[in-house]
């Protein structure tokens, strides 16, 4: 039958997506506009967070407790990254792009311990 869980999973993989997705739309809607009028200092933080990201998603994909953790961890270091580059920037916008990947990371790592919890246990 089906492990415990994979709605979990389910709900990772999909909230990772939207993420990504988000901090791409994020990335095309105000960083990359401003490579036309000057050079973007943070051009090549951003786009090492985004390989990063994926990295961890897909590292997440497939051994959900260390990816969950690293996309976690990748999460609030871009949070941390983009309220420090600019502070005026709306604190939501902030959030918006970060709550997705970190809940990914955070199903992810929870549908790890729940498989866990479960294998342990006689039927």
């Amino acid at each position: 039958m089906n492990k415990p869980g994979t709605l979990l999973r389910t709900f990772a993989r999909i909230c990772g997506i939207a993420g990504i997705l988000m901090y791409l739309i994020y990335l095309f809607v105000n960083v990359f506009p401003q490579l036309l009028n000057e050079a973007h200092p943070n051009t090549t933080s951003d786009a090492s967070l985004l390989g990063f990201l994926l990295l961890g998603y897909l590292f997440a994909w497939f051994r959900e407790n260390e990816g969950g953790i690293m996309l976690m961890f990748l999460t609030v270091v871009l949070g941390l990254s983009y309220y420090y580059q600019d502070p005026s920037l709306n604190l939501m916008l902030t959030l918006l792009v970060c709550i997705p990947l970190l809940a990914s990371g955070l199903l992810f790592y929870l549908y790890h311990r729940k498989n866990i919890n479960h294998e342990g246990s006689p039927e």
